[in-house]
């Protein structure tokens, strides 16, 4: 049975001020907490029913605490209505921003080519400015993940990527993703990376010369992207409409043109 304290503890992971002070956060469900266990981030505490546990002795080996609990401690620990079977405290990994970086010493946006960038950004990183809802980040996330978009980095009012709902909609894919956060306009003034920005009166996505490297920038579901970070775009794309629908979802939008990109 589970002490009251480690209830509170886990209950304090629900919210980002406790996931920051503890360094970690709160993953749920076999599919989830499975595909943590084969990730290389760190595991500090599992909690799971007994039919879960033994039927999943090789993945919790390299946990460093394994709790066997009953469904109504479960309950007591679970954001879900109807818990999961397994839940887990993963740490928080350290991501650096500075390990990411671009020269731009060789743009040349004449010819819609991207810079020589450096190694570890080859191909196109994903750039989130002020994605507020937690399902859409994960959909973007899991989007992401699917096209071998290994970094994202994110604006402050972009929504905390290790909250719960953001958590469940990635499906595994959190765990395989670097996500930074950091303000864009300071980011994008001293790095100049090579910007593609989904905007509504840009070129036509399905004609356009996409380059191999660069970011790709998706504004906020309501607003677009800033006004402050239009001037660092290198190419303005658009989805083109047929029907009448005012706008498209972020993370629909986020796969189209992923999926552009992918056919450059």
């Amino acid at each position: 049975m589970l002490s009251r304290n480690e209830i509170l503890f886990i209950k304090e992971l629900h919210h980002k001020k406790g996931r920051s002070e503890q360094l970690l956060f709160v993953v749920e469900g076999s599919k989830s907490v499975s595909e943590l266990l084969g990730s290389k981030l760190g595991v500090k505490k599992l909690f799971s029913l007994p039919k879960w546990l033994a039927e999943n002795q090789k993945l919790v080996q390299r946990v460093e605490e394994v709790h066997t609990i009953s469904e109504k401690d479960l309950e007591r620990i679970s954001q879900h209505k109807t818990p999961q079977e397994v839940l887990a405290l993963a740490e928080l990994p350290d991501y650096k921003l500075e390990q990411l970086w671009f020269d731009s010493a060789h743009h040349d946006s004449a010819h819609h080519d991207s810079a020589h960038h450096d190694s570890a950004h080859r191909g196109i990183t994903l750039m989130l400015d002020g994605i507020q809802d937690p399902g859409n980040l994960g959909t973007i996330i899991r989007t992401a993940d699917w096209y071998g978009v290994q970094n994202i980095i994110c604006s402050p009012t972009t929504a905390d990527c290790f909250q719960h709902k953001v958590v469940q909609a990635c499906m595994g894919s959190l765990f395989r993703t670097a996500i930074y956060y950091t303000d864009l306009k300071s980011y994008l003034a001293k790095h100049k990376p090579y910007i593609i920005g989904a905007v509504l009166d840009g070129q036509n996505a399905n004609e356009a010369k996409f380059p191999k490297d660069g970011c790709l920038l998706i504004g906020s579901e309501g607003k677009g992207i800033s006004d402050e970070l239009l001037p660092y775009i290198n190419l303005k794309v658009s989805i083109p409409r047929i029907g009448k629908a005012e706008s498209l979802n972020a993370g629909i939008a986020t796969a189209i043109l992923l999926d552009r990109l992918a056919g450059r």
